[in-house]
């Protein structure tokens, strides 16, 4: 009875952040109509879309309004799609088979580790990767010779690009 309970309770809150997620993009819509999903990303520290102000702060907390901090630090827009990053099989089954989306890249203890889950990371359109802000080191050869990369986003969180990381990436220019 005690898990059902907190099943129920889980996927009440995560029927909220989807809630939540859905009114911060359509305000996003209604205040600048050249607003695109596709360029948000949202970590617990900052924001970044195509229409963003200079001047402007934001963060997880911003478009997860009144969701609780310590449940709203578990998500992360990552190219205009929401995830819940746990490593809680049973939070994981619960947050799928509320058709949330879940860890799309691999990170083992703050290291973004080479892996074909990380091809997510990238903007085929820009040519832009956006490390993730829960990402404290890029792992060696993370994203070696991966056809065209221009431009990396790298958070502030990251303090550490390992060997041969970007190695052969002969398109990238920032």
């Amino acid at each position: 009875m005690i898990t059902k309970a907190q099943e129920a309770a889980f996927k009440t809150e995560i029927g909220k952040v989807d809630e939540q997620f859905r009114l911060y993009l359509n305000e996003k819509t209604l205040q600048n109509m050249k607003f695109e999903r596709g360029t948000l990303n949202v970590g617990e520290t900052s924001i970044f879309y195509n229409t963003k102000e200079e001047t402007e702060q934001g963060n997880i907390y911003t478009v997860l309004k009144g969701i609780k901090q310590d449940f709203a630090k578990d998500f992360e827009v990552i190219k205009g799609e929401m995830y819940y990053f746990t490593q809680d099989k049973r939070k994981l089954k619960w947050a799928l088979e509320m058709g949330m989306k879940t860890n799309p890249y691999e990170i083992v203890d703050g290291v973004l580790i080479s892996s074909e889950k990380n091809l997510s990371l990238m903007d085929e359109a820009t040519g832009s990767i956006t490390i993730p802000e829960r990402v404290i080191a890029v792992g060696e050869g993370t994203f070696s010779k991966l056809e065209g990369i221009k431009k990396i986003i790298i958070p502030p969180t990251c303090r550490e690009i390992k060997d041969n990381a970007f190695y052969g990436n002969t398109t990238l220019e920032r």
